[in-house]
């Protein structure tokens, strides 16, 4: 008894699809098929369906000649999940129309789309050695996914760095004409017949906002003479004066920074 319920459920269902089927286009699509005093009774659903596709839904050599066209465009670079999606689509047109792609060739189509734009032949080569059994369209997907991740990540790397060099260009530029203006500054102060108080006043005074840029050289009552005041010292020994300059040392240290010592400079009492 169940079987034959859900038999007559089955034909009920069939049969309610056959009306909406008829309704969904204008009768001239299926009039080939009607029969006078019976109308469609005596035509199955798969026999409308059938007569529509093959009389009114145009595939031929034309418009597959379009479709493998489209699987014949090359790659251009990027993103690799359009040329993907683009090849999905053909083939599920082929497939609509009873002519399915075999996975070989949507992913010949694939492979040689990525190999025409050049950027991943390795991977191309790889692809091409695996084992005839694992060239399916889902590991060719996966494979051509994972090269092209590997290949914006290698990309993006380098781009980084050659900012990084040209940043570093411009920051070393900058330098090396701070360094002159220094040696400049040096050697014009090197010759001054000054005293050696006379001298430091000189130059701490260039180092001051709105002396030379770049300089900056200051004493030290912990280190000396040097590259920082005594309120920027990270080394203060005991008793150490903020507060001490080159002429007023306050019995602070006579040491000279190695890169000051060509300038000739020594403490009266060191």
């Amino acid at each position: 008894r169940d079987q034959t319920e859900k038999h007559q459920h089955f034909l009920e269902t069939l049969a309610k699809a056959k009306a909406a089927f008829l309704q969904s286009a204008d009768n001239e699509f299926f009039e080939e098929l009607h029969i006078e005093g019976l109308g469609y009774a005596t035509v199955t659903l798969r026999q409308l369906m059938d007569h529509v596709r093959d009389e009114y839904d145009e595939f031929d050599a034309d418009i597959r000649k379009e479709l493998h066209a489209d699987l014949a465009k090359p790659w251009e670079g990027g993103k690799l999940t359009t040329i993907i999606a683009r090849i999905n689509d053909v083939a599920a047109l082929f497939a609509t129309h009873g002519q399915p792609l075999t996975e070989a060739q949507k992913c010949d189509s694939l492979h040689n789309a990525v190999q025409a734009h050049g950027t991943l032949n390795k991977a191309c080569a790889k692809w091409t050695r695996r084992p005839v059994p694992e060239q399916t369209w889902a590991n060719c997907i996966q494979h051509f996914k994972e090269a092209y991740k590997t290949h914006k990540k290698t990309a993006t790397s380098q781009t980084g760095g050659y900012a990084n060099l040209a940043e570093g260009t411009a920051i070393g530029e900058a330098a090396i004409a701070a360094i002159e203006q220094c040696n400049e500054m040096y050697a014009n102060f090197a010759k001054s017949n000054d005293t050696v108080e006379q001298r430091l006043k000189a130059l701490e005074a260039q180092t001051k906002p709105g002396g030379r840029r770049g300089v900056n050289i200051h004493y030290c009552h912990s280190c000396g003479l040097g590259f920082h005041n005594g309120g920027r010292c990270s080394t203060k020994k005991e008793g150490h004066k903020e507060e001490a300059t080159g002429t007023n040392r306050m019995g602070g240290s006579t040491k000279i920074h190695k890169d000051l010592r060509h300038l000739g400079i020594q403490f009266k009492d060191a």
